[in-house]
C-alpha cells in the first residue's frame, strides 16, 4: 500500500473568469475575489471529484489500483514491485497535470500498515483501527461524562460526533453509541433545543460508555468477513415466526406480549428466535439472515437504528447473544416470494402439542412433590417452569427432543403427547429415571401396566373439568372428555417394589 497527497489541490483549480465574481469577499475593508477553486465551498468537493474522474479513469485502465478522495490517494499493488509501479504511475501523470505532490505526507515507499484518511490500515491483517491519539481523545471524553453527575448537551454530541467517525475503525461501535444518542435527543426535548443545557447519564448508558473505555484499544473493524458459512431464513406473521437453517425447519406462535408489536418489531423477533433455536450450538462462524422485511434487514446490519427504540433494543439483544459466541451475522433481503418455507412456518402450527396442565394444578403437584428441575415436554408457551425441553428447536428450550439425553440425574415433571407415553415409560425403566407424570386414566393402552409397575407413590387424580387442560393462545378447551392422574414415578426396582410393599401391608 501507498498514498499521495496533493497540496494546496482546490487552489490547482483555475476559476473561469466570468464565475469570480460570485466568490468575492470582503476583509478589513478590501474586496477579494477568488481565482480559484474555493476552499469550504458547499460544491467544491463534488466538483473537484468530478474533474478527477477522467485522470483517475485512465490510470486504472493502465493498471493501477487506486482510491481517490478529494486531495488524498490510496494507492495499491499486488506485489511490491506492482505498488513501486503504481506510485510512479500516478504521480507522474499528476505532475504532468500540474499538482504539486506534497511529499510529507504522502507515502511513497509500499507498506502493509499505514495510515490513510486518520485510519490504520492493516492488509495483513486485513483491518482497520483507529490511531491510539484518536483512541485517548474518545476515552478521555467518555472517562468525563462517565464520572460526571451532569454534563452540557453540547459535549455529549462532540463524543457523539467522534463515536460515530470512528465506526470504519470500531468493529461495534455502532452497538455502543445509540443509548448516549437516545440520551441526548430525549435531553434536547426537555430543553427545547438548547444544546448549553445539562443533562444526566444513564446507569444503562454508563455501561456503554464503560465499553468504550476498556475495549476501545484493543478494537479494529475487519475489512472483510468473507461468505457466509450459514444461511438462516426468517419470516413473522401476525400469528407466529418461522426460520429454517440447513433444511431444519421450526417455528411457533407469538404470545400475548408479542401479538401486539408492530410487525417490523415481530419480524426482528422473528431474527432472534431462530437464532437461538437454529444456531444455539453454533460459535466462531458467519450467519447471513435472509428476510423479506427491509427494516429488519437494515436494523441487523446497522446493528440497531434511531426510528425505533424497540427495534434498536431487538436488534441489539441480537447482536449481544451473537458477540458471546463471536458469531458475526449480516442480513440480506429476499423477496417474500422466495421465503416460502420460513413463511409457512410461522402460519402453520400443530397445536396438538401445545396442551397445558393449568398453573394452579402444577402449583399443587410442586407443592406436593416439587420442586422439580425440567419439564420435560413443552414449548415456550406452555411451559410450567423457566427450564424446560421443546419437541423441536425452540429459542427458550434447555435441551430439543427429551429422549435424546439421559435422564437419569434429572427429577422431571412430564405432561407428554398421549402418543409417546409408551416410550417415556420405557425410558423411566431403562434409565433408573425419577419424576412426576401426568397421564389420562386409560387402562385400555398397554403402557398402563408398566406405568403401575413404576410406582412410588400413590397416584392423585385431576377433578375433570375442561377448564383444566387448554390452549396458552386460546380459550379452546380439550376435545376429549378424560379424567387425569399425576404419578410419581421410579426407574428403580427397590424404589417400586417398596411401595408395592407398603400397600399391602395396608390391605
Amino acid at each position: 500500500m501507498a498514498s499521495v497527497d496533493l497540496k494546496d489541490a482546490y487552489y490547482s483549480v483555475p476559476l473561469v473568469d466570468e464565475q469570480r465574481k460570485y466568490t468575492k469577499f470582503i476583509w478589513n475593508n478590501e474586496l477579494f475575489q477568488y481565482t480559484c477553486l474555493v476552499m469550504g465551498l458547499a460544491c467544491s468537493p463534488r466538483k473537484f471529484t468530478k474533474l478527477m474522474k477522467p485522470v483517475f479513469s485512465d490510470l486504472r485502465k493502465a493498471g493501477c489500483i487506486n482510491v481517490p478522495y478529494i486531495d488524498d490517494v490510496y494507492l495499491q499493488g499486488d506485489s511490491q514491485y506492482e505498488c513501486w509501479e503504481n506510485i510512479k504511475t500516478t504521480v507522474d501523470k499528476l505532475q504532468k497535470l500540474g499538482f504539486i505532490i506534497n511529499i510529507e505526507k504522502s507515502v511513497f515507499i509500499p507498506k502493509q500498515e499505514m495510515v490513510f484518511l486518520g485510519f490504520i490500515l492493516n492488509s495483513k491483517e486485513m483491518t482497520v483501527r483507529l490511531p491510539r491519539e484518536k483512541v485517548h481523545n474518545i476515552q478521555a471524553l467518555c472517562r468525563k461524562m462517565r464520572f460526571s453527575d451532569e454534563v452540557e448537551i453540547l459535549q455529549v454530541s462532540q463524543l457523539l460526533g467522534l463515536m460515530v467517525a470512528s465506526f470504519p475503525g470500531v468493529e461495534y461501535g455502532s452497538l455502543y453509541y445509540r443509548r448516549l444518542e437516545n440520551d441526548k435527543v430525549d435531553a434536547l426535548k426537555l430543553s427545547r433545543g438548547n444544546y448549553k443545557a445539562k443533562m444526566k447519564i444513564k446507569d444503562d448508558t454508563k455501561m456503554d460508555l464503560d465499553w468504550w473505555i476498556q475495549n476501545l484499544p484493543k478494537s479494529d473493524k475487519k475489512i472483510n468477513h468473507g461468505n457466509p458459512d450459514f444461511v438462516l431464513r426468517t419470516d413473522a406473521s401476525n400469528e407466529g415466526w418461522g426460520a429454517e437453517c440447513r433444511n431444519i425447519t421450526t417455528g411457533g406462535r407469538w404470545n400475548e406480549q408479542e401479538l401486539i408489536l408492530h410487525i417490523n418489531e415481530q419480524e426482528l423477533t422473528a431474527v432472534l428466535f431462530a437464532l437461538k433455536s437454529l444456531c444455539r450450538d453454533m460459535t466462531n462462524v458467519h450467519i447471513q439472515i435472509l428476510s423479506d422485511n427491509t427494516t429488519t434487514v437494515c436494523y441487523i446490519n446497522a446493528m440497531g437504528g434511531s426510528h425505533s427504540r424497540t427495534c434498536n433494543d431487538i436488534a441489539r439483544t441480537v447482536w449481544l447473544w451473537c458477540l458471546e459466541r463471536n458469531i458475526w451475522v449480516s442480513a440480506a433481503h429476499i423477496p417474500g416470494s422466495e421465503n416460502v418455507i420460513a413463511d409457512k412456518c410461522s402460519r402453520v402450527f400443530n397445536d396438538q402439542t401445545e396442551w397445558m396442565l393449568d398453573i394452579k394444578i402444577f402449583d399443587k403437584i410442586s407443592k406436593l412433590w416439587g420442586p422439580f428441575q425440567i419439564d420435560m415436554f413443552a414449548s415456550r408457551l406452555n411451559k410450567q417452569m423457566p427450564k424446560y425441553v421443546s419437541w423441536k428447536p425452540d429459542p427458550e428450550a434447555q435441551y430439543v427432543d427429551a429422549f435424546s439425553f439421559c435422564w437419569k440425574q434429572i427429577y422431571f415433571y412430564a405432561f407428554p403427547p398421549f402418543s409417546v407415553i409408551s416410550r417415556v415409560v420405557q425410558k423411566i425403566q431403562e434409565e433408573k429415571a425419577e419424576g412426576v407424570m401426568v397421564v389420562p386414566i386409560w387402562p385400555t393402552q398397554t403402557w398402563y401396566t408398566s406405568l403401575m409397575e413404576l410406582l412410588v407413590e400413590s397416584p392423585r387424580v385431576i377433578q375433570n373439568s375442561p377448564k383444566y387442560l387448554k390452549l396458552p393462545h386460546s380459550d379452546k378447551k380439550h376435545p376429549l372428555k378424560m379424567t387425569l392422574m399425576v404419578c410419581r414415578v421410579c426407574g428403580e426396582n427397590s424404589r417400586t417394589k417398596e411401595f408395592r410393599e407398603k400397600c399391602y401391608r395396608l390391605l
